[in-house]
């Protein structure tokens, strides 16, 4: 006789299949930091996503960090300080979501940030937070994998 019930394996079978195609995939959006300072080509893809288990779509807040390589007067280099970019991004199609005061005449674009420049020059505003002490030249995309 046979120790497995069918019906209990067919249960068991069709649970597990339920279960794998009902499976958050993992996000698709990478969001990166980026400079060209100092001489440099720095990308950073340190990227906390703040939103709830398994969300594939809709918005969510991102927070982007890392260094980069500083050159010194003796020929070597040092690290920055760590930088933090913050903003909200829609999962749906990779793409930064705009405070109301945002236009493309600022040098933005659905996955391209402006450059920030130093705090005197950047429009500080509601779409994107840079950390204060950010070294210049820096600017955040986001796009699909």
């Amino acid at each position: 006789m046979n120790p497995f019930n069918p019906k209990i394996t067919l249960l068991v079978i069709t649970t597990l299949l339920l279960c794998l195609c009902t499976s958050a995939k993992k996000r698709k959006c990478r969001a990166t930091l980026n400079s060209d300072a100092y001489g440099n080509s720095w990308e950073k893809a340190n990227v906390k996503w703040k939103s709830p288990k398994h969300q594939k779509e809709g918005v969510v807040e991102a927070t982007i960090h890392g260094r980069m390589d500083i050159p010194t007067n003796e020929g070597s280099t040092i690290k920055s300080h760590v930088c933090y970019a913050t903003l909200k991004v829609n999962l749906t199609d990779c793409s930064i979501v705009l405070g109301k005061n945002d236009t493309a005449d600022q040098g933005w674009d659905p996955h391209h940030s402006p450059i920030y420049r130093n705090q005197d020059t950047w429009n500080w505003n509601e779409t994107l937070t840079f950390r204060p002490d950010c070294p210049e030249n820096i600017h955040v995309e986001v796009f699909e994998p």
